[in-house]
């Protein structure tokens, strides 16, 4: 199973960790202690689910991605077999067309549409055997 990192997510979870890191500042500076204590448990929070969270996985018969739908950018499961293509747009955007038309944002796309296109060779290998 191979893992990846999803580039929004991320890059929102990082937009949150500092605002939350400059609100804290400025409580600590006013003198609110609580909710500066309060602020920095979000803080943690907010790392540990940049850190654990968020990853798109290819397995040997699925692959998991985030797709954005219905105004939230959700997980979506698709079968190997049920891909079609898959290819590289940029450094950081790939496409998978299966049963409609999915883009990914990626840290390193080109070694996620490498690693699928591996999966799927093997699964079209096994699936002739």
């Amino acid at each position: 199973m191979k893992r990846f990192k999803e580039l929004r997510m991320t890059i929102i979870m990082m937009i949150f960790l500092i605002t939350a890191l400059v609100v804290a500042f400025m409580r600590l500076m006013a003198g609110e202690r609580l909710s500066v204590m309060i602020l920095m448990g979000i803080a943690l929070i907010l790392s540990m689910m940049n850190a654990f969270s968020n990853t798109m996985m290819i397995d040997d018969d699925f692959a998991l991605i985030y797709e954005f739908k219905y105004g939230l950018i959700l997980p979506s499961i698709i079968d190997l077999h049920d891909i079609q293509s898959v290819r590289m747009i940029n450094r950081f955007k790939a496409e998978i067309i299966h049963k409609k038309r999915s883009v990914v944002y990626l840290f390193s796309a080109e070694k996620f549409v490498e690693t699928l296109k591996q999966s799927l060779l093997k699964e079209t290998e096994e699936r002739g055997n």
